[in-house]
């Protein structure tokens, strides 16, 4: 079945050339490829499909592409955020070899070698961790050396991050993590616990310095479960020339107990650091078995004896929390766009559901779901990309069971303000009568069925009298201002991209089907509306304008000049044009009665999403950030350069 996932060398996506096949896992496949707007090597990480059978790989994407927009240190892989056409996340390409290759059976390491590989890996998790968040899955395979010696922390697809709704514990009830290296308290309940990265680097270490694990080397949930029993074998059992002070510091990472351990990986670095200094204890020169290896009798310490079972929970929320509920079919656009209109109306959040209600895995079955699960892949990408170009971030949520409890459920824990459905359709589709039917009666949320939009386009509002227009009338419009004011955001930073390339007849893009000219034509036929071509006339040219000195400086060959017109000119016109589509929609909302400045904060936000500190999530906003930072970087001096970043997150969501 043909997919994203199965790109070939020299296939283009975006501004990326791949140039080989790096890695196909499990979640992923892992491509080396160019940027042909900086000429940088990167790599691009391309989640597998068939999400339906399995959609865990959904969620391992999406909760990396999240986490990744914090990270900025030279310790961990580096994230690179662009607007997309598809899914995919961009990281810088480290070249080097992954820790497992000098890691395993039969290999080990000497003491000087493991204690300043685990020094570099101790400070990126020091980084980490004072970021809140913990990475859940540190092993070697996830730990490139770099032909420089450095070490780069990679793969966040487990990642926690205090306040943030960790959707992996919420969703699925097995362990995640890998067997010979995760802690004992995540095999009872997955929660965010610094202590957990604390025992994977011990038993990073002891396998660094003796060639074996402290447990059997197995992928049996059964066997995975002894350490929940016993203690672990002594690195000293298996080379008795470890000090045993060195035994002492890895003991203490593997403790059963998350409090035993060390309470930061600073703590453990400064003991490994000056470890001669240490004295010596019993527990240190141990080189036998304990003695539960030879049969386990121990009870399993109750879950609280290991850790608290509180799971990773969102910060009290304010912002409007949207619920929509999607099926594999068309009536999804119609959620979608409902979801989208409140989310830009209320400023809020988004979440869309898809229950997946199957239980059965019938070979036949899983084929079944396999293909509609491509079709749905596609789908839900188009829908991600339709928020993200209004800088709308939502989650995704794809959960097992039974359609009305799982909203239900979901809207609750959640909190969610408002449930938006689909349209009753035929018997045991999603949504069902009797299902909307259920919702509507038992949900304390408000719900709303989304239908097909019946209502006058804004256009032929140009007939009416502003002063006349009803309050749903007024939305339509700020929702239809909103979307020209992102449509000229996207046209500039298309312009300007294209103009960087060097692409050939950029002139096609000097023609833009402007969606305020149609409507200024409009306008001009009715005299009620000659307060708002005043306030919006000029500046809707001045923004043209700007794109015709922009590319007449290109096709003289002056980009230094096309440049400076973009930093200096396109983007705070572009945040006056915004300006001026407020004063449109305060005009009428004050002429119509119908002025609700607490609504549409994509529009009226005080200060210009252009010039937000943060990078925002995708789209027309993220394209205009990177070719502003491209151009900047590439302004700097040879000096300034060398203390700046990359188009990249630059450590900020």
């Amino acid at each position: 079945m043909e997919t994203m996932a199965t790109l070939q060398v020299g296939d283009t996506i975006d501004t990326f050339t791949i140039e080989k096949i790096l890695y196909g896992g499990g979640m992923a496949r892992i491509y080396r490829a160019t940027d042909l707007l900086t000429d940088q090597t990167v790599a691009l990480k391309v989640p597998l499909g068939d999400i339906l059978n399995h959609p865990v790989r959904f969620y391992h994407y999406q909760n990396e592409e999240r986490i990744g927009r914090f990270l900025n240190h030279p310790g961990v892989v580096r994230f690179y955020y662009r607007k997309r056409t598809r899914q995919y996340i961009i990281q810088e390409y480290v070249a080097g070899k992954e820790l497992r290759t000098l890691v395993g059976p039969g290999k080990t390491l000497s003491i000087d070698t493991a204690a300043g590989l685990i020094q570099q890996l101790g400070q990126a998790l020091t980084y980490l961790h004072g970021l809140k968040i913990c990475h859940l899955d540190l092993k070697p395979e996830n730990v490139i050396l770099t032909d420089t010696g450095a070490v780069k922390l990679i793969d966040f697809g487990l990642a926690t991050k205090e306040g943030m709704e960790d959707l992996l514990a919420e969703d699925f009830s097995v362990p995640h993590g890998t067997p010979y290296y995760i802690a004992p308290e995540q095999l009872v309940v997955r929660q965010h616990l610094v202590a957990s990265d604390l025992y994977s680097l011990g038993v990073i270490l002891y396998e660094m310095l003796t060639g074996h694990l402290p447990f059997p080397r197995s992928k049996k949930r059964s066997t995975t479960r002894w350490r929940l029993k016993v203690a672990p074998v002594p690195p000293r059992y298996h080379v008795p020339e470890i000090p045993p002070q060195i035994q002492q510091i890895i003991l203490s990472c593997l403790e059963r107990n998350p409090e035993k351990r060390y309470p930061t990986a600073q703590d453990l670095l400064e003991d490994l650091q000056h470890y001669r200094d240490l004295p010596v204890t019993s527990r240190g020169e141990e080189c036998r078995k304990p003695w539960q290896w030879l049969g386990f009798f121990v009870p399993t310490p109750p879950a609280a004896d290991l850790a608290s079972e509180t799971r990773v929970t969102p910060q009290d929320r304010r912002r409007y929390h949207i619920l929509g509920a999607i099926a594999n079919d068309d009536t999804a656009d119609l959620v979608i766009e409902e979801v989208r209109h409140r989310a830009l109306i209320h400023h809020g959040d988004t979440t869309l559901l898809f229950v997946i209600e199957d239980e059965d895995d019938s070979h036949l079955l899983q084929y079944s779901r396999e293909v509609e699960g491509e079709r749905f892949r596609r789908r839900l990408e188009k829908f991600i990309l339709l928020f993200r170009h209004y800088n709308l971030d939502p989650t995704i949520r794809l959960i097992r069971g039974s359609v009305t409890e799982t909203i239900l459920e979901l809207a609750e824990s959640i909190r969610a303000d408002l449930i938006v459905l689909g349209p009753p359709r035929k018997p045991n589709s999603l949504f069902y009568q009797s299902i909307v039917d259920t919702v509507v009666a038992k949900s304390t949320s408000r719900v709303i069925i989304s239908r097909p939009d019946t209502n006058e386009t804004v256009r032929t509002l140009a007939e009416s009298d502003p002063g006349q227009l009803s309050r749903d009338q007024v939305l339509a419009l700020d929702l239809f201002l909103i979307d020209c004011w992102f449509d000229h955001v996207e046209w500039i930073g298309d312009l300007a991209l294209t103009l960087l390339q060097k692409k050939e007849s950029p002139t096609e893009l000097k023609e833009h089907q402007c969606c305020i000219e149609q409507w200024l034509a409009q306008l001009r036929r009715n005299p009620d509306w000659q307060d708002v071509i005043t306030i919006l006339e000029p500046v809707h040219q001045e923004v043209h304008t700007i794109a015709d000195k922009m590319l007449a400086a290109a096709e003289q060959g002056d980009i230094e000049t096309m440049k400076s017109i973009y930093i200096n000119q396109a983007l705070p016109g572009a945040c006056r044009f915004r300006q001026q589509l407020f004063a449109v929609s305060k005009h009428i909302g004050n002429q119509s009665g119908h002025r609700d400045p607490g609504q549409l904060g994509n529009l009226f936000d005080s200060v210009c999403p252009i010039y937000a500190t943060d990078i925002p999530s995708g789209g027309p906003l993220l394209q205009l950030h990177t070719i502003k930072q491209y151009m900047e970087d590439r302004f700097r001096s040879p000096v300034a350069q060398q203390t700046g970043s990359t188009i990249d997150n630059r450590g900020t969501d």
